[in-house]
Formats: structure tokens, C-alpha cells, sequence
């Protein structure tokens, strides 16, 4: 009966390549997935005024650092100001809009979010 042959010990280089190997296929796999997804979405202004990241009391430039810049600024007769941002749904022919009303000196007051309907053209009823 033939004697086995005897293996040789695994130098580093094969260490190497059974370790680095599928580190390297994970790292562009993860890469791969990242380059075709791209990065993660900004933040919704309408869902962080709906989970309270901005309450009354907060200053214009606070308000800008965490939701961005509104849709429109609407200058209001007592000298403050309503600043509107707007989101679309998931829901079909529906919108959010975001109302944050600011006090003369740039305090804000109040922080609304309503729901409405698009209205559709002739060609969609």
C-alpha cells in the first residue's frame, strides 16, 4: 500500500489568501451594493416636524440646521413669518405640507402638518 504524501505546512501567503480573499470579495460586494443603491435619502422635513425634532420656542437658524430650507417663506402682517415645506406620499394623489409660523424676533411658534388631495387634471378623473 502506497504511503500518503505528506502535506507542507501553510506558509503566510496561503494565509493570506484564505483570510484576504473573501475580505476583499465582502469589501466589494458592500461597495458594489452602496454604488448601485447610493447613500441613504435626506431626511423628510415633514416626518421630523411630525416626530417633534423642532417644538416652539427653537430660533430660525435652529429650525434651518434640522429641517433645511423651506419651501417658501410667507412674510406675515405682524412681521414674523410662515415657512412651508412640502413632501409628497405614498399614499396616491396625496400630499403633506408643513407650516411653521415664527415670531417677529425669529422664535417659533407653532408647527403644523396637514394632509391634502392633488387635485387632478381632466385627463386623470
Amino acid at each position: 500500500m502506497p504511503r500518503p504524501a505528506r502535506q507542507q505546512p501553510l506558509t503566510a501567503l496561503d494565509y493570506l489568501f484564505m483570510i484576504g480573499g473573501p475580505l476583499a470579495f465582502l469589501l466589494v460586494a458592500v461597495l458594489g451594493v452602496y454604488w448601485i443603491i447610493g447613500p441613504a435619502p435626506p431626511d423628510n422635513p415633514i416626518q421630523l416636524i411630525k416626530d417633534h425634532r423642532v417644538a416652539a420656542g427653537m430660533s430660525q437658524e435652529k429650525v434651518l440646521q434640522i429641517l433645511g430650507e423651506p419651501k417658501s417663506v410667507v412674510a406675515l402682517p405682524d412681521g414674523g413669518e410662515r415657512w412651508e415645506y412640502h413632501h409628497g406620499t405614498a399614499d396616491p394623489f396625496v400630499e403633506e405640507d408643513g407650516d411653521l409660523v415664527f415670531s417677529p424676533s425669529g422664535v417659533l411658534l407653532s408647527a403644523t402638518v396637514s394632509r391634502s388631495p392633488v387635485p387632478m387634471s381632466g385627463a386623470e378623473r
